[in-house]
């Protein structure tokens, strides 16, 4: 954590993206993809920002807090990519085609 100069003017909670991508179990698996690596862009970005705070001598506390709350909404955007991959692999039960037939019956009596 940063030294106690505060933050003064740089909070970066306030400049925090006011809409996170909310990922569900309905999204395409190509959205929830795009989604999961903004989100790592962003907590790129707000490692980039503690750094520079650091450097600045400035608090970090929140900064990091906000960065450990980024982190846990990555973590359930890769939990809802993984049920969503593992959904794929199922076999689409339109897509299966049962036959069952009655016990052939020889032509021969005995």
């Amino acid at each position: 954590m940063g030294n106690a100069k505060g933050t003064q003017g740089r909070n970066l909670a306030a400049n925090a993206p006011k809409e996170y991508p909310m990922v569900s179990i309905h999204d395409s698996l190509a959205d929830v993809a795009k989604r999961v690596a903004m989100a790592e862009d962003r907590i790129a970005q707000q490692r980039e920002h503690i750094q520079d705070l650091i450097k600045e001598g400035y608090d970090t506390a929140e900064a990091e807090s906000l960065l450990e709350l980024m982190l846990s909404a990555l973590e359930q955007m890769r939990d809802v990519e993984t049920m969503l991959k593992s959904f794929r692999r199922r076999p689409d039960p339109s897509q299966l085609h049962t036959t069952i037939t009655a016990p052939r019956t020889s032509p021969h009596k005995r």
